[in-house]
């Protein structure tokens, strides 16, 4: 089985963050064939809300949380509970499940807060950071997905553009880069698209199917 996963944020949206339905729902339209997982830093909530009907699973919070067949698991919820007695939310600062999420200015506020009181990893999104254990991470939660599907012959590909989708796009068997990703991912990538954000995710799309000999063209 294939398996495909894509991140969120100007991978399956444009770049003003608004999602692409169009080129999520062609992805979707190759279920049951292709199992289609949304790999995302957000927080589950949205990524339902947003995008329930189209994806076969979710793994949210890069990686903490994971939805499959409406059964949620969560990761690291006691490093989160632990975190909250060390940090409190407010502006700027702001909890997921197990994630802490912080402007990009107040990393040094909440490194100072923690180091030596609580193991943990910083990755970096644009502007933001995400906070979690150090275990955490997209291929962390893909693992743990694919592993509950109990199939030996998976083939996972993996599409992104930004330093937390470096661990799942390295572990996969087909690595695909955007012309919006940072230069580690394309450095590694079996593919870089000529357009950015969700076009090309469908031009890195349309290579899989081919490189895959799977049918395409179902605009």
């Amino acid at each position: 089985m294939l398996v495909f996963a894509s991140d969120y944020d100007r991978t399956l949206t444009d770049q003003n963050l608004q999602p692409c339905y169009k080129v999520i729902n062609y992805i979707s339209s190759f279920r049951p064939e292709i199992f289609f997982i949304v790999a995302s830093g957000r927080r589950l909530e949205f990524l339902l809300e947003n995008l329930e009907p189209f994806a076969d699973a979710f793994v949210a919070e890069n990686g903490a949380v994971v939805y499959h067949e409406k059964r949620k698991y969560v990761f690291g919820k006691e490093w989160n509970e632990r975190v909250r007695k060390i940090i409190d939310e407010k502006e700027g600062i702001w909890f997921g499940e197990v994630l802490l999420y912080s402007l990009l200015s107040r990393e040094g506020e909440i490194r100072d807060a923690l180091t030596g009181k609580i193991n943990y990893r910083i990755e970096r999104n644009k502007d933001s950071i995400m906070v979690m254990p150090e275990y955490i991470n997209k291929n962390f939660g893909v693992l743990n997905l694919l592993r509950s599907l109990g199939s030996e012959n998976l083939t996972l590909a993996a599409i992104g553009d930004d330093y937390n989708d470096i661990s799942i796009i390295e572990a996969s068997d087909i690595k695909l880069a955007l012309q919006n990703s940072i230069p580690q991912i394309k450095a590694f990538s079996d593919f870089v698209s000529v357009q950015p954000y969700c076009e090309g995710t469908l031009e890195a799309f349309e290579y899989l199917l081919q490189k895959l000999k799977i049918l395409g063209n179902r605009f």
